[in-house]
């Protein structure tokens, strides 16, 4: 039996959208540094706060604490389709709040709803395929 929740939604971008992608990415990364929107506690796609970077922050912490002889516990949470469980009027809604509006905020509306289920997870069975 195939299993959908291996698989993540099929992009249906054209190499055009890719490119435009990586622009509008880099100007809202400009953005975002100037408004001083994010944290430095957020990290993953950023320069300098990458996904390597918490994690050595994260060990340091731990050292730290055992070097006092304190008690360290963790709660880890390992979201593999993060992007895909978002809700995106929520996610629009927030990035009119921050001043991201007009024709770029119509742009990620637009891009946001470019892509599919490759398998329909209803009750006809998972041999069907969404149609694009």
């Amino acid at each position: 039996m195939i299993d959908s929740s291996n698989y993540r939604p099929v992009s249906i971008l054209s190499v055009f959208s890719k490119i435009l992608e990586k622009l509008i990415y880099n100007r809202l990364i400009l953005f975002i540094n100037k408004h001083n929107i994010l944290t430095d506690d957020q990290h993953g796609f950023r320069d300098n706060n990458s996904n390597e970077t918490v994690s050595q922050l994260f060990i340091e912490n731990i050292l730290a604490a055992v070097d006092k002889q304190l008690y360290v516990l963790s709660i880890t949470f390992y979201l593999t389709t993060a992007y895909d469980v978002r809700n995106h009027e929520i996610l629009l809604t927030r990035l009119e709040y921050y001043g991201i509006r007009g024709t770029i905020k119509a742009w990620i509306e637009s891009y946001v709803s470019q892509f599919v289920e490759i398998f329909n997870t209803g009750n006809r069975g998972m041999n069907q395929h969404t149609h694009i």
